[in-house]
């Protein structure tokens, strides 16, 4: 056989192989150790299952810190916090935060403490 000919099986069977590789998914999750069967995806959908209940349940959670707020807030409107503090409102321990945008609108946002949900989004009138 000529080198040509050997040359051309070479590269042909590369590119069978780079493509096999590329179209099946892989046997590992990439920087995962485990194989990915269905036995090891039950086995972790039960873990997560319970991981999560216990994030929603009211007992196990903490109070969420004000930095974490600030981040909470700073996603629903963008710009520099003005002011910041933790106040009591009907009951309910919140984060203030007043917030200026680019053109100078200051928002009002308010975030649970224990919850770390968004309970006020207001625009602040007359400044």
């Amino acid at each position: 056989m000529s080198n040509r000919f050997l040359g051309k099986i070479a590269l042909f069977s590369f590119l069978v192989i780079g493509l096999v590789a590329i179209s099946s998914p892989s046997a590992f999750a990439a920087g995962d150790t485990k194989p990915n069967t269905a036995k090891t995806k039950k086995a972790d959908t039960k873990s997560k299952k319970t991981v999560s209940s216990a994030r929603t349940s009211n007992h196990m959670k903490k109070d969420i810190t004000q930095a974490k707020a600030r981040l909470i807030a700073l996603r629903r409107a963008r710009g520099t916090v003005e002011k910041s503090e933790l106040k009591n409102n009907k009951g309910r321990e919140v984060y203030e935060f007043a917030i200026k945008d680019g053109k100078g609108h200051v928002r009002d946002i308010w975030v649970d403490q224990k919850t770390g949900r968004v309970v006020r989004n207001m625009a602040e009138r007359g400044k």
